[in-house]
């Protein structure tokens, strides 16, 4: 069964609709579901061309781990009673009734499986459990090329996550898919998103409702977080400073457990505005133009402050 992906909520779409994942916020998904916004094409990323190409071989390795056979599953599984909930599960496992997911990962993120299961993962196991109707999810991991991790989820140990889960989309689809709405969950991850949706200021002035309170809560934090961040990086240009002063014209220095370095460097940059005024049709033909819209807050003036 071939079903366009913006059709249902599939496993890797749990951790965005539960706002957990580190890649997608639920804004991203609701614009991708709605077709508002195309998706973004990972095929050419090496990353995933080799898990692609890795995923046989780590089946290969989970079945001599393991000495439990699989076999591919094609087809598009959907839930019994949410038909909007589907699964691409890697494998079943023959002659029991689980699934098999195969993932591998950069040894940079081996940290990330030393103990539990990186919860976008996670929540992608209980759907397919759910979708599935499986009693055990198996995670194969092949971290960089030195180590290989198998985790064990049982469906009835997590029985109330993967309830809570299936709440949750049935919820996200009904409300913000169906109803056409967007989710009032606003991460920092969204503004590339925000603007896609909303490229062109072109309507007049927003008198602000019942939404008031939450944009005056935002505005306020902003003002409060970008004195933090001001403050922070004067502290950080003094204590630079302070290093210097004590460098003088040394190079490199050594302090303990710590190598510093202060290297005389030199950068090449074109005079834009010379070369404008000099060679204007080179510096036409090769001019780029970047649309954005730039968000700015000003508090207005006091009637009875003084100038």
């Amino acid at each position: 069964m071939n079903i366009e992906r913006r059709h249902y909520l599939g496993g890797s779409d749990a951790a965005a609709v539960m706002g957990l994942s580190r890649w997608k916020s639920p804004i991203a998904l609701w614009a991708e579901k709605t077709g508002r916004v195309e998706p973004g094409n990972i095929s050419d990323k090496l990353p995933v061309k080799l898990g692609i190409r890795l995923e046989q071989i780590v089946c290969e390795l989970f079945t001599e781990e393991t000495g439990l056979n699989v076999r591919r599953v094609n087809d598009v599984i959907t839930h019994k009673e949410h038909s909007f909930l589907c699964a691409n599960i890697d494998r079943r496992i023959v002659g029991e009734n689980a699934i098999l997911e195969a993932k591998t990962c950069s040894a940079y993120k081996a940290s990330e499986w030393n103990d539990d299961v990186p919860v976008e993962y996670l929540l992608q196991c209980y759907h397919y459990l759910a979708v599935a109707r499986a009693k055990t999810c198996y995670l194969a991991v092949l971290i960089g090329n030195h180590e290989f991790k198998i985790k064990k989820i049982n469906r009835d140990e997590h029985k109330n996550q993967i309830s809570h889960l299936i709440d949750a989309e049935v919820k996200f689809w009904n409300n913000h898919i169906l109803a056409d709405a967007m989710p009032e969950v606003v991460t920092s991850r969204d503004s590339d998103v925000l603007f896609a949706l909303f490229p062109n200021a072109n309507q007049p002035a927003l008198k602000f409702g019942d939404e008031s309170i939450h944009v005056k809560r935002a505005i306020e934090q902003r003002i409060s977080d970008k004195k933090l961040i001001d403050d922070a990086t004067t502290r950080m240009k003094e204590s630079e400073n302070v290093i210097k002063y004590h460098m003088q014209d040394h190079e490199t220095a050594q302090l303990d457990d710590y190598r510093i370095t202060w290297k005389n460097q030199t950068r090449k940059s074109i005079d834009v505005k010379r070369l404008a005024e000099e060679q204007p049709d080179i510096a036409e033909k090769y001019q780029t133009i970047t649309k954005m819209r730039v968000l700015r807050i000003t508090e207005k003036k006091k009637e009875n402050d003084n100038d």
